[in-house]
């Protein structure tokens, strides 16, 4: 490990780098050391980047209801952050949603992260009622919800059981 750090020195020394960082190192330090404070998810900055993709005209049913799912989802993302003791604690969520328990220090990939609405679930193959679950993609940064998800409880369950049916989420 000190070989790989000594031939980034040399090569930062190289491109004259070196001597900026350290004639600037109160600048830099934010770069080269990690600070939880400053990568960690808050509610705020989430709710910043959320973005609802409503598809249907403006009164429709199938928008009051994606309007109705979005709504639960908010309050399902407050209930993440504000209770430490919920199933999907505020890291995990974000795990899920966007790969990275803590904020990557050069951002993420996008500037918003879009939630679209599933319509229209129809009958499982068995039979019985949709079960179908939220899905994301952590490198295009969307979330997709069915629609007949309408409370925070059915929120967290469907969450919950889309997280233990993927890998690598603390759940599974």
């Amino acid at each position: 490990m000190l070989h790989l750090l000594s031939q980034i020195s040399k090569g930062m020394e190289a491109f004259g780098a070196l001597t900026v960082i350290r004639e600037n190192f109160e600048l830099f330090r934010p770069v080269f050391t990690p600070s939880m404070e400053t990568y960690t998810w808050t509610r705020e900055l989430l709710l910043e980047k959320l973005e609802a993709q409503y598809e249907n005209e403006i009164g429709s049913n199938k928008r009051n209801n994606a309007i109705n799912t979005y709504k639960s989802f908010l309050d399902f993302v407050d209930e993440c952050f504000q209770n430490e003791s919920t199933l999907i604690p505020a890291p995990i969520l974000m795990k899920f949603l966007t790969g990275c328990e803590t904020i990557p220090p050069v951002g993420l990939p996008a500037d918003k992260m879009k939630i679209y609405f599933k319509h229209d679930c129809g009958l499982s193959p068995n039979g019985t009622a949709c079960a179908c679950l939220p899905t994301v993609s952590t490198c295009a940064l969307y979330v997709k919800i069915p629609v007949h998800i309408q409370t925070e409880e059915q929120m967290m369950e469907s969450f919950v059981s889309a997280m233990k049916k993927g890998s690598g989420f603390q759940l599974s």
